[in-house]
């Protein structure tokens, strides 16, 4: 599963805390959805989760890419000069 797990764990646990904590703001009545600018802050709060969470995943994929054969190279020809 690689370095997906801690993935999953971070916005599956948190992604329910996240909820949780918006349905109890919205059942005490500090967020009321009648309210256009209550909507927009409700809005904005998933949309930055989901932002986040999409641009984590790509830096997750990015990293867990091959590099090019020409980078192997370059690498390996760095280690060489280091020792």
């Amino acid at each position: 599963m690689g370095p997906w797990l801690p993935y999953v764990y971070v916005y599956g646990v948190g992604g329910c805390v996240f909820l949780a904590s918006l349905v109890a703001g919205v059942r005490a009545g500090a967020i009321d959805l009648n309210r256009p600018a209550d909507r927009r802050t409700l809005l904005a709060l998933v949309a930055g989760l989901l932002l986040f969470a999409t641009v984590h995943a790509i830096w997750i994929w990015a990293a867990s890419q091959e590099p090019p054969v020409s980078d192997q190279a370059a690498v390996a020809l760095t280690a060489e000069t280091r020792a």
